[in-house]
C-alpha cells in the first residue's frame, strides 16, 4: 500500500493501542497522539515537510500567495503613498 499513514488521536491509551495494534496488522503505518493538540502538531509538521519537498511553500511565497496581515498592511500603504506622488 502507497503512502498509507493514519494519525490516530486519543485520550484513552487502550483505545490507542488497539487501534494503532489492528491498523498495523492491516499495513498502516500509525502516528499516534494522545490529545488534540498534539495530534495538529503531528498533523501540520507531516503536511509542512511535504509541502516542503514538493517545494509548494517556497513557491507560494516567491507568488505572494500568502502574506502576513502585517506585510500586507505595510504593502497598501507603501503603495497608497506611492500613488499619491
Amino acid at each position: 500500500m502507497p503512502n498509507n499513514k493514519i494519525l490516530i488521536a486519543d485520550d484513552e491509551p487502550y483505545i490507542l493501542r488497539s487501534l494503532s495494534f489492528v491498523l498495523k496488522k492491516e499495513g498502516f503505518d500509525i502516528e499516534t497522539a494522545c490529545n488534540g493538540e498534539e495530534a495538529l502538531e503531528k498533523a501540520l509538521r507531516i503536511f509542512k515537510k511535504k509541502l516542503d519537498r514538493e517545494g509548494t511553500l517556497k513557491e507560494m511565497r516567491a507568488k505572494k500567495h500568502y502574506e502576513k496581515p502585517s506585510e500586507k498592511k505595510k504593502r497598501k500603504a507603501k503603495n497608497a503613498r506611492s500613488g499619491r506622488r
